[in-house]
């Protein structure tokens, strides 16, 4: 049988060469964990700015939205009713000037819908708002796994029914507020 002979110098220095090999290895790692430690803390935070920042913001753009349409037709509602009450007797006296009191009705019908349909919108996007708040706690701990694992983020986000709901909404209050504005044109056109 061979036998292979080590000296004590060849010993030593393979030991040594571990203890300069071993501090190394042990700072990479520690240093891995940190990265990996800052980015959780990276993604948790940018979680709760993103929850606040979309809240925030999707109120924001329902609510401007809407109040605008609420106030263009409102306004006019209440513009066409003040127009009536001052000129009832002189629609009401002829029997031309009356077709055009038919219209201007038509058109104040129109525009109270509208403001209704914008009322009923402020409603459901307050709904949308708690449907896009509960798919992004949903989406949360898909975001921890990716920010402890690493690898590819996919979200996956739907436009809520409500969403639709206050979108429809919003578009027919705008074609009241069109409509509203063609029968008063037509009502108008009538006396010129």
């Amino acid at each position: 049988m061979g036998g292979a002979t080590v000296s004590i110098e060849s010993i030593e220095m393979l030991l040594a060469s571990e203890d300069e090999l071993w501090p190394v290895k042990i700072k990479e790692l520690e240093l891995a964990n940190q990265r990996r430690l800052l980015m959780m803390q990276m993604t948790e935070n940018s979680i709760l700015k993103t929850q606040q920042e979309n809240f925030k913001a999707m109120i924001s753009m329902g609510q401007n939205t809407l109040k605008s349409i609420i106030m263009i037709n409102g306004g006019a509602t209440v513009a066409f009713i003040a127009f009536m009450n001052n000129n009832l007797s002189h629609f009401l006296s002829t029997g031309e000037l009356s077709v055009v009191y038919v219209f201007i009705w038509e058109a104040l019908i129109s525009l109270g819908v509208g403001t209704l349909l914008s009322g009923m919108g402020v409603g459901a996007s307050y709904f949308a708002q708690g449907d896009y708040a509960a798919i992004f706690e949903r989406q949360i701990p898909i975001i921890r796994k990716w920010a402890q694992d690493g690898g590819e983020l996919n979200l996956n986000y739907k436009i809520s029914i409500w969403h639709i709901v206050t979108i429809i909404f919003c578009v027919l209050a705008y074609l009241c507020t069109f409509v509203g504005i063609v029968f008063c044109a037509i009502g108008f056109s009538q006396l010129f």
